[in-house]
């Protein structure tokens, strides 16, 4: 029973992580095939740099996904750690951060969050 809940906490974090891979991966297709400045691709136009710009996404989504993944199939506080050390840098997170703030039914909601859960 224990390992059945396990595997249905896991599916929502996996699916959320997927969709960024998914995104990212389409961000990445943007920029190598589709015109946005005066007919040429954003590839074309900024070079390798706007394609290592725009691959960030899909390596950071990479990245919490093989930690959540160690996380999920080992329990490794290592990997719980290191994923909520690196939250922080996703939008959202920056975002939050700069506003110091968070709308209060999240902070209501969230607020006994701990990272080492």
């Amino acid at each position: 029973m224990a390992v059945h809940t396990a595997v249905g906490r896991g599916r929502a974090p996996f699916g959320l992580t997927l969709l960024a891979v998914v995104y990212s991966l389409g961000l990445i297709a943007w920029v190598i095939a589709l015109p946005a400045v005066d007919g040429e691709t954003l590839l074309e136009h900024g070079g390798l740099a706007s394609l290592a710009i725009t691959a960030q996404p899909l390596l950071f989504s990479v990245v919490m996904w093989a930690l959540l993944r160690r996380r999920c199939t080992t329990g490794s506080r290592m990997a719980t750690v290191a994923a909520w050390a690196l939250g922080p840098f996703t939008s959202p997170g920056v975002s939050s951060e700069r506003s110091h703030s968070q709308p209060a039914p999240f902070r209501r909601r969230f607020s006994s969050c701990s990272p080492l859960r």
